[in-house]
């Protein structure tokens, strides 16, 4: 037959007497797969059934359901994305205290040296008198 069952007559010469008559049983599902339908295959007019209201919504529904899940992926990414620019901000903040301390000691030994710039000086004009002064006792 032209559905593609067996025909159930008895042999016979030529086309089949029963062409358009199938009694067999099919299955139909309409496209989401939600209705499930088995009619008479004579009676078939299309091999997918139409979908109700209730199929509808439920498409609607998982629909809403994906783009739901989607937008919760979307803000985790987020907060993961900026979970890692804070902790690269928060270890690159250590590393400019570090250098803010480091140029901080030098400033304390600048100061260091011109609170004690007089001591030096008169250290080393001491130091410079007492070996002229021993240069010429020695004479």
């Amino acid at each position: 037959l032209s559905c593609g069952h067996v025909c159930g007559s008895n042999c016979h010469a030529g086309p089949c007497p029963m062409e358009n008559k199938c009694t067999k049983k099919t299955t139909r599902k309409c496209a989401c797969k939600r209705i499930k339908k088995e009619v008479v295959c004579k009676d078939v007019t299309s091999k997918v059934l139409d979908c109700d209201e209730k199929c509808k919504e439920e498409q609607e529904k998982k629909k809403e359901e994906e783009e739901e899940k989607k937008r919760l992926l979307n803000e985790e990414e987020i907060k993961q994305q900026q979970a890692k620019v804070e902790e690269f901000e928060k270890k690159m903040g250590k590393g400019r205290k570090r250098r803010k301390k480091f140029d901080e000691e030098e400033e304390e030994k600048i100061s260091f040296i011109q609170q004690h710039k007089k001591l030096l000086i008169m250290s080393l004009t001491v130091a410079v008198l007492a070996i002229f002064a021993y240069s010429l006792l020695l004479q």
